[in-house]
């Protein structure tokens, strides 16, 4: 893996800290999952997709307090290593290995998506879509960090410098403790519900400050055998020299709990329900409206009423002409109504063109779900005014 922000490009795998990150990286301590079980994330039955999953210890700590957990990492080992510590603790975890960009789940899938360690590593602009599909109705986004603080530490203090030494491009360094409340990718499309920030000591022993090290991204996965070798050898000495036996290292646990603002979540129903009509899916199509959807009949004229009405019409209405509706761009409001602008192409069950234009599609939508819909002839003046910042282009 090679990323443009991070380590100057420098290749990195986690694959290769596999054993290392299994044995010593076992994550966070206790008062960390009692806040996020106050948040209520990790609960019995809670349905958790876990990105970046790494050898499972967000997964396997969800799975243990009754969690439906599914974790997805792109590295073999690492999954390898997440299964082989799930059977010992007895815990059924569905681990797949692939990119997170590429997941592919039905929609509304999970109650919670978490990513600890991770988000960094992913393409947000490929996951966020992704992750507004994915995620269940009232569900959120967890993204979590464990840091150690240096500039708190001389132990840690003293190995990043060694660290350093033996990869310079290595950019963990230097983490002075101020995580932004919330990340810039988020603002448009998800909604801070809360942040939480907590330090606490945690305890090494000299061999097992070794292995956490050996199985960061700026030893382990970054450098040749050859290399993590001798930098081994020499934090060895260092340690005996500086660290007792057994110590502390400060460390740094942080929470973000992201929800989708309700403009995304319009959206995003819109475009399901776009999907569905083209793909004549009249359940899934159904499945975001009311139940007493009023719904135009574009063809009679007048409307129709509920979910049995539209499936009537829409009925009628393929087995005489064959509708393709493009949304070209969704304005949506947080309170609820939406504005669209529809490429809109009729043809004949001969196949022929009979209508193509531009039209506009407004809703309003009321506790997820579509409650109505009207049609507007298309007017490019209204569409280019600005709808505070919630328009987006959609394909």
């Amino acid at each position: 893996m090679k990323k443009t922000n991070i380590d100057n490009e420098r290749e990195f795998d986690w694959g290769k800290t596999s054993q290392d990150y299994a044995a010593y990286r076992s994550g966070y301590p206790e008062s960390f999952y009692e806040v996020l079980a106050a948040l209520g994330i990790g609960r019995p039955g809670q349905r958790i997709l876990d990105l970046g999953t790494g050898t499972g210890v967000l997964a396997r700590a969800f799975a243990k307090r009754g969690a439906a957990v599914t974790g997805v990492d792109i590295a073999a080992n690492q999954i390898a290593a997440a299964k082989a510590l799930a059977e010992q603790q007895g815990l059924d975890i569905a681990f797949q290995v692939g990119p997170a960009e590429e997941i592919d789940f039905p929609d509304a899938s999970f109650d919670v998506i978490s990513a600890g360690q991770s988000w960094l590593y992913f393409d947000a602009a490929a996951m966020i879509p992704k992750v507004l599909r994915l995620l269940a109705a009232e569900g959120c986004l967890v993204i979590t960090h464990l840091l150690w603080l240096a500039h708190k530490d001389r132990i840690a203090k003293r190995s990043e410098a060694l660290v350093l030494k033996y990869n310079p491009d290595w950019g963990g360094a230097g983490y002075q403790g101020t995580m932004p409340p919330v990340a810039p990718w988020s603002r448009e499309h998800f909604a801070l519900r809360t942040f939480h920030m907590m330090e606490a000591p945690l305890e090494f022993t000299r061999e097992a400050w070794q292995g956490r090290i050996r199985a960061s991204r700026g030893i382990g996965a970054s450098l040749s055998d050859e290399a993590v070798q001798k930098f081994d050898a020499e934090h060895r000495k260092l340690l005996e020299t500086i660290a007792p036996p057994r110590f502390t290292v400060a460390h740094q646990m942080t929470i973000h709990v992201y929800v989708p603002k309700p403009e995304a979540t319009i959206r995003r129903l819109l475009e399901n329900a776009y999907r569905a009509f083209n793909a004549r899916d009249i359940d899934a199509a159904l499945a975001t409206m009311h139940a007493d959807v009023e719904w135009p009949n574009g063809m009679e004229g007048g409307s129709v009423h509920g979910h049995s009405g539209v499936r009537d019409y829409w009925t009628r209405q393929w087995g005489m002409i064959d509708p393709h509706v493009e949304p070209m761009r969704i304005e949506a409001h947080a309170a609820g109504r939406a504005v669209v602008d529809v490429h809109q192409v009729v043809r004949d069950r001969a196949g022929h063109v009979v209508k193509d234009e531009m039209v506009q599609h407004v809703y309003l939508v009321e506790g997820g779900l579509i409650r109505s819909m009207e049609i507007r002839k298309f007017s490019a003046s209204r569409s280019q005014k600005k709808g505070g910042g919630n328009s987006c282009p959609t394909t």
